[in-house]
C-alpha cells in the first residue's frame, strides 16, 4: 500500500508540535515567573492562567474562524465554476 506523500509532512508537523510542548511545558512556568518578577508559584498560577485564557479563546472563537474560512473557499470554488 503506497502512502501519500502529504501524510509524512503531517506525521513530522506533529511530531514536532508535540516535542515542542512536551519540551516547554515543564520550564515555562519558570519563565513567567522570571519575567514577571514574582515566585515561582505565582509563575505557575500566571501560566495556568494563559493556559486556560487560551484554550477559552479557542473554543469561542473557532466556530467564528470555521465559518469565515469556509466562506472564503466558496467564494472560491464558485470563481472556479464561472472561469471554467
Amino acid at each position: 500500500m503506497k502512502r501519500a506523500p502529504g501524510l509524512a509532512f503531517i506525521f513530522v508537523t506533529l511530531l514536532i508540535d508535540i516535542l515542542g510542548f512536551g519540551l516547554l511545558i515543564p520550564i515555562l512556568p519558570k519563565f513567567v515567573a522570571l519575567l514577571s518578577g514574582r515566585g515561582i508559584i505565582a509563575g505557575a498560577r500566571d501560566y495556568g492562567w494563559l493556559l486556560a485564557l487560551y484554550g477559552l479563546m479557542q473554543f469561542l472563537f473557532s466556530p467564528v474562524l470555521g465559518k469565515r474560512i469556509h466562506l472564503a473557499l466558496a467564494q472560491v470554488e464558485s470563481q472556479r465554476c464561472q472561469l471554467s
